[in-house]
């Protein structure tokens, strides 16, 4: 028989604590899109611990944004400092919960000079799931410069901001272009101005 629901969370919960770190890595992997309430506080201590993997650590602070517990805003909070990847793990978490301040530096990362920065800051607008945020990345659907490489390292195929901003904005607002969407496309000018009459 299948195993799912309550009995395979609870087998990737204990799979954090396993010696292999690529069961723990998988365990952390397979929660961190939907993880349980009831196991908040075996992914907070496993977080916190100072002796856990820091990939892992960086994942499982994704699956605390997905937990809206007291406990997970103290832990993801005593996280904003120290490690870089960490901390930004934690405040990312910390702005899917609603923390004014965390969600101000995510917003604020839109405007960066460089433009992986602002891509990338798209897709984390995704990970936040607010419906209301989707109106920034429609700002951004002029934004041509380069950011991120689908082709061979000899014949590069460059996504650009604008490419992941509808991307984006097709997911937190649910419109549907008239053209297909998501990676590794790189949108026509025509789409672009398709889209952009469907969200003006």
């Amino acid at each position: 028989a299948a195993i799912g629901g309550d009995q395979a969370a609870a087998i990737l919960v204990s799979g954090l604590s396993d010696p292999d770190l690529a069961v723990v890595v998988a365990a952390a992997n397979g929660l961190e899109p939907n993880p349980p309430a009831w196991a908040a506080d075996s992914i907070l201590d496993q977080l916190q611990s100072p002796h856990q993997d820091t990939a892992v650590r960086e994942v499982l602070a994704l699956a605390a944004g997905r937990l809206p517990v007291p406990r997970s805003i103290t832990v993801l909070r005593s996280l904003t400092a120290g490690n870089p990847g960490l901390a930004k793990h934690a405040r990312l978490a910390l702005a899917r919960l609603g923390e004014p301040e965390s969600r101000n530096l995510v917003l604020h990362k839109l405007g960066d000079a460089n433009p992986l920065v602002r891509y990338e800051t798209l897709r984390d607008l995704l990970y936040l799931g607010d419906s209301r945020l989707g109106s920034y990345a429609t700002k951004l659907v002029d934004d041509r410069a380069q950011a991120v490489n689908v082709g061979p390292e000899r014949a590069p195929r460059w996504r650009r901001v604008c490419d992941q901003a509808i991307d984006t904005a097709v997911a937190l607002l649910g419109v549907r272009p008239p053209f297909a969407v998501g990676e590794p496309r790189i949108y026509s000018d025509q789409e672009i101005a398709q889209f952009k009459m469907l969200v003006r």
